[in-house]
């Protein structure tokens, strides 16, 4: 299925009447989270009073622009429909502003409600993340092999964007799903010929550059699949790196070894990179050099962390990575 009709943009209009929020929700105006381009507003679905969410864009969100709201709608609802993110129930782009109804230019989104992020679990209560660390690894590893299977690449994997609850079979088990595909932050392997300045347009020149597949319609589902593999270690190590910057935050209230432990997905990263042949990590470090990573990772994580020379070694001794400070 291609990734230019996995949604109905005919769904999208210009400015709904009234608040623009369907009919069956009501919104408490009560603001549970906050990023640099959207809120998030808590909604009840009438009549059960059921949560749900209203992510809406902020002044100056990224996607006042038609096509980056275009675009993270498509891989929001292909990341629905896998399961990977929040079940989407409803998403429209408003075209103008309206200060009578407190409409913003941009795309929103109605969704399932999740009850906190994976990085406020580490900051307030870690031994939680300890106590269920085998189960929530398990979780988001599914989460990232499903992004990768997806033919999607996503730069902002991070704690702050996992989204968790705890399941309703009294298990007292973490749910865990990935949030925020936006348009900067994502590329798709069947439109990475078009964007010569791409990951993935990197990627798969790097794999055909072997000399190991021809151009017959099979080698390319080998080059693909090659790809994805490359990009699920790739956004694993980004998830380590975030995770680590997360946990670094929380030394002075934990004692030493409770926090390194709280990376709950460095052993995966470990486990991957390892099992990789030389040539297979030559893939990775195409993914994890490239100008785009980079330059998001230093933004975030700050330069520091984001020396081009530091090595990482409890990931891989046998490659360079940038970003990875081994502190």
């Amino acid at each position: 299925m291609s990734i230019k009709n996995t949604i109905d943009e005919s769904k999208f209009c210009r400015v709904r009447r009234g608040t623009g929020i369907p009919d069956e929700y009501e919104s408490t105006h009560t603001r549970v989270g906050k990023g640099a381009n959207n809120e998030v507003i808590l909604l009840l679905r009438k009549p059960d009073n059921a949560k749900y969410i209203l992510r809406r864009p902020l002044k100056d969100a990224d996607t006042r622009n038609w096509e980056d709201a275009r675009m993270e709608a498509r891989y929001t609802h292909l990341a629905s429909e896998k399961g990977i993110c929040p079940h989407v129930v409803d998403m429209w782009y408003v075209r103008r502003s309206s200060k009578s109804t407190a409409q913003r230019r941009g795309l929103n989104m109605v969704m399932e409600h999740f009850t906190t992020s994976l990085s406020r679990l580490i900051r307030y209560e870690p031994e939680e993340v300890l106590k269920n660390a085998a189960f929530m690894q398990q979780d988001i590893l599914d989460k990232l092999s499903r992004i990768a299977d997806s033919g999607l690449f996503c730069m902002d994997i991070k704690p702050d964007n996992t989204v968790v609850r705890k399941n309703d079979d009294f298990t007292d088990k973490y749910e865990c799903k990935l949030i925020d595909f936006g348009a900067d932050f994502c590329e798709h392997i069947d439109l990475s010929d078009v964007d010569a300045d791409g990951c993935l347009h990197a990627l798969k020149k790097a794999v055909k550059d072997t000399g190991q597949f021809g151009t017959s319609e099979c080698d390319e589902e080998a080059i693909k699949a090659e790809c994805k593999r490359a990009m699920l270690a790739a956004m694993l190590i980004l998830y380590v790196s975030h995770f680590q910057s997360t946990v670094s935050h929380c030394r002075r209230s934990l004692f030493f070894p409770q926090a390194w432990a709280l990376n709950i997905m460095l052993p995966c990263a470990q486990c991957m990179l390892a099992n990789s042949s030389a040539e297979q990590l030559s893939f990775v470090k195409t993914l994890v050099a490239h100008k785009k990573v980079t330059s998001l990772m230093q933004h975030y994580i700050g330069y520091d962390d984001c020396r081009a020379n530091d090595v990482f070694p409890a990931l891989c001794r046998r490659v360079k990575f940038p970003f990875l400070s081994d502190h």
